[in-house]
């Protein structure tokens, strides 16, 4: 069985203590299934890459970070959730 892991916090190279409860959970699932894949959801911010990916201990991660704000406008804010939505 083949796993995509959604989660909006896991430990990365800039922040490595982020997550562990997310972490464990994967370590711990990556036991009993033959392929498992890390989608790590982030919130953008001035010099993060949009996408990135790296590998923890032999888990394969994709980092995606998004433009999100909740001051932004209700349909902006809807437009830019249907765009992440149509490309995710």
């Amino acid at each position: 069985m083949n796993v995509l892991f959604v989660v909006h916090s896991f430990p990365s190279h800039d922040n490595s203590n982020w997550g562990a409860f997310n972490y464990r959970a994967v370590k711990k699932m990556k036991e009993e299934v033959e392929f498992i894949q890390v989608l790590h959801l982030r919130a953008w911010r001035p010099g993060r890459k949009i996408w990135n990916e790296y590998t923890i201990d032999g888990i394969q991660v994709w980092s995606f970070a998004f433009l999100y704000s909740d001051s932004l406008p209700k349909r902006l804010k809807g437009l830019i959730i249907g765009f992440y939505k149509f490309i995710l």
